[in-house]
């Protein structure tokens, strides 16, 4: 072995085999939707019975995954430390989650029908190339929202590695300092010496959390899509208990309850009311990437009434969550007359030799809780797209893992959200894209076609819903003028010298109503003045026929059916 390892240029060459030796092509399977010579692999097609296991405790249970984080805590934080009251903060979130859960019901809507995925639902309404555009939008904000949550991560990693090697120690009850450390797993952590410049805007030791997180996360890329919702069940049981107790032990220490829930606005008049407005928009704006791409986990149903538990299960969870938020930051106040945004900052403070144990078990569930989040928010949606686009190389798992190297090593989110007035505009600021894309989308889906998809035709680029060369203009026109209404109130947030007027600045803060409500009434009246052929309804019936485990019968029994089939024709979907 030595011997073959003898020069660089050996070196190499084994490598070079090894890499040869990887399957980089996708098998060819024989699609049952897509016609012959169009790329396409089983996880585009609709799902096959036997993987429809979700009920709707599961979807319940995935919500509250997904919200029970370090992100969704912050959330609702931010909104006192901008300026505003806490009983602000308290509606402004059960708002957001009122607004977040008819839409992502609505959204999810083809995923729960016809069990086909989001990529594939959406080329109903944008058209069968441009439906693409759609895909990379989404691919993109779940890339960058991947590396933010890896970045919130990964201060739960340094208070875990600090705490590890604080309980190995000789369990005395002194605070934190070199000597407590020494002797421990990662001796003297905290003090690691920063070799970084100033201007890349992260410390040596900020950098060793965050690839320890990156670490962290891989195994957990290896869970199929259709067990999942055993972790996403475990995360919601243990970090309910965890996150009451933490609050429970600040507001005990702060001493005055009452105080802590009745912190006043700092801002007032109009000032507050536009800050109010915007809040509210960057909360509902925050969870739109799992509204658009629902029909990723609709499609798992296993009735057609399973989703509708998330109308509630999103707004209960998130305001529960805003008001552990909102009291940490009332204590924080009482206590250390700071503003303490984020449950990671408590577990600095639990010192005593119990308290360092507790903050190690506590830390580990936050880093559990922003994996989970990040792949079932982040890095599945992002598998899905980056599928649709290279069918033939990628399939949801390889796309996964795509955006796990993308996310956390090709952008840098330590300069997007350092403070909580940067982490709201980084929410407002995509809402202006991804607004009008799920208002297009629903309006199109239940007003337009009514529920009705031609199944078939979505697999097919010169098939229905090719439109005008694969684009339907009415969505591009609407698209791109609610785009254009909204862009120079981003501009303005991210170049801030730049003199914009005053109604501008105000359209970007309130973007959420307007490019939600506008761009849906400008689709429609579009859509009823210009009527695309491929909207009409048709008349129909189709049958599902569960046969054998492996395939699914789709019979035509009507003469001419929503789904596009000839009379009497079989498909097969293997």
């Amino acid at each position: 072995m030595t011997k073959f390892y003898a020069s660089g240029k050996e070196h190499y060459r084994f490598i070079k085999s090894r890499v040869s030796q990887i399957q980089w092509k996708l098998p060819v399977e024989e699609s049952s939707l897509a016609p012959p010579g169009v790329a396409s692999n089983k996880d585009q097609e609709p799902i096959l019975p036997e993987l429809r296991t979700w009920t709707s405790w599961d979807f319940a249970t995935y919500w509250m995954s997904d919200l029970i984080n370090i992100t969704t805590w912050q959330i609702a934080a931010s909104a006192m430390i901008v300026g505003l009251s806490t009983s602000d903060a308290v509606i402004i979130t059960l708002l957001s989650g009122v607004l977040n859960s008819i839409p992502t019901v609505m959204s999810g809507a083809p995923g729960t029908d016809y069990h086909i995925p989001f990529p594939i639902a959406v080329r109903s309404s944008y058209g069968y190339y441009l439906g693409y555009f759609v895909v990379f939008t989404r691919g993109a904000l779940g890339i960058i929202w991947f590396s933010v949550n890896c970045w919130i991560g990964s201060f739960a990693v340094t208070e875990v590695s600090i705490h590890v090697a604080s309980v190995k120690n000789d369990g005395s009850n002194r605070d934190l300092d070199t000597n407590q450390t020494v002797a421990a797993l990662w001796p003297e952590y905290r003090l690691i010496e920063n070799h970084l410049p100033t201007f890349a805007g992260i410390t040596s030791l900020q950098m060793m959390s965050y690839l320890l997180f990156f670490l962290i996360q891989v195994p957990f890329f290896c869970i199929p899509l259709h067990k999942l919702k055993t972790l996403f069940f475990w995360k919601a049981v243990l970090l309910v208990p965890t996150s009451v107790g933490t609050v429970i032990w600040i507001c005990a220490r702060a001493g005055n309850v009452k105080d802590i829930f009745s912190q006043e606005a700092t801002i007032h008049g109009s000032a507050r009311t536009w800050i109010w407005l915007s809040t509210l928009c960057a909360n509902t704006n925050s969870w739109l990437t799992m509204t658009i791409n629902m029909s990723d986990y609709s499609r798992l149903s296993k009735t057609r009434y399973a989703p509708f538990s998330q109308i509630l299960t999103i707004p209960i969870v998130k305001t529960i969550y805003a008001i552990l938020g909102i009291a940490t930051v009332g204590a924080g106040r009482a206590l250390y007359a700071r503003d303490i945004w984020s449950p990671v900052e408590l577990l600095s403070l639990w010192t005593g030799s119990g308290g360092r144990f507790l903050a190690f078990l506590c830390g580990c569930l936050w880093i559990l809780s922003q994996v989970s989040c990040n792949i079932s928010a982040n890095a599945i949606p992002f598998g899905h797209d980056a599928m649709n686009i290279l069918p033939s190389y990628i399939n949801v798992r390889r796309g996964s893992f795509i955006c796990l190297i993308i996310g956390t090593w090709c952008l840098a989110p330590w300069k997007l959200v350092s403070t909580a007035a940067q982490f709201l505009q980084f929410m407002n600021g995509y809402g202006s894209v991804i607004c009008c894309i799920v208002s297009i989308m629903i309006t199109d889906y239940w007003f337009i076609k009514r529920r009705k998809l031609d199944v078939p035709g979505l697999y097919d680029p010169h098939g229905r819903y090719r439109y005008s060369a694969g684009f339907n203009w009415r969505a591009v026109v609407v698209q791109i003028l609610f785009m254009g209404i909204t862009l120079p109130g981003v501009i303005g947030q991210v170049y801030t010298s730049i003199s914009l007027p005053e109604v501008l600045r105000r359209i970007y803060d309130v973007n959420w109503f307007v490019c939600t409500f506008l761009p849906a009434l400008s689709y429609w009246v579009l859509c009823i003045i210009c009527p695309a052929p491929e909207n009409v309804n048709y008349q129909g019936e189709l049958r599902v026929i569960e046969a054998e485990s492996q395939e699914i019968n789709l019979v035509n029994t009507g003469i001419v059916t929503s789904l596009g089939f000839i009379e009497g024709q079989e498909t097969k979907l293997r």
